[in-house]
């Protein structure tokens, strides 16, 4: 679908953008990280002269591999950051579509999932939009029997449709939830890749 394709190309972009700034900020909190353990150590070491050399080294591994553990959390959170601030811009992107856009977006996903007997449950920013014309347009062409609900449902983007008890949610939260657990390791790839070279 031209519109999902869209929108993970949105995500990718706006991901590697927003991981670009949020990695250069860990990187000097981690070179603090790392200063600070130093200089701790070397005042550990200057204080423990007069101990066995054994002493001093062990307690240097120790404070590196905890700067080191810190560090590796800081990048960590850093890059999930990064991804958390993707999706919501790919979110507040979808949001403020075009009219047009929308309309496009979210026909294709009723046309996409719609089954004879479903009910269009739209939000109640949308009603100028998502119409009861365009649901009987779309019905006639798929052959099926479509009906707008005429209460709004609580979420900002997208459509449910019900039929017999069972909803299929299409809603931009919970389609960008599925996109993130299907692609967040390959996007997390794709953006953090040159950092592992």
């Amino acid at each position: 679908m031209a519109g999902t394709e869209a929108i993970i190309n949105k995500i990718i972009a706006d991901a590697k953008a927003k991981a670009e700034q949020i990695l250069e900020q860990a990187k000097v909190d981690s070179q603090a990280v790392l200063d600070s353990a130093v200089t701790e150590c070397e005042q550990n070491t200057k204080a423990c002269m007069s101990k066995k050399q054994a002493v001093i080294d062990e307690t240097i591994a120790r404070r590196k591999t905890v700067a080191e553990l810190d560090v590796k959390k800081i990048v960590l959170k850093a890059k999930k950051d990064a991804i958390d601030k993707a999706f919501d811009l790919a979110k507040e992107d979808l949001v403020n579509l075009s009219s047009a856009d929308y309309l496009k977006l979210v026909s294709s996903m009723i046309e996409t999932y719609v089954e004879d007997g479903d009910i269009v449950t739209i939000s109640s920013k949308d009603k100028d939009i998502i119409t009861d014309k365009l649901v009987k347009d779309i019905a006639s062409k798929k052959g099926v029997k479509l009906t707008l609900s005429k209460e709004y449902g609580d979420f900002t983007g997208g459509v449910i449709l019900s039929n017999n008890g069972i909803d299929k949610n299409l809603t931009f939260d919970v389609e960008l939830k599925v996109l993130r657990e299907e692609l967040e390791t390959t996007i997390a790839s794709m953006i953090f890749d040159k950092e592992s070279k």
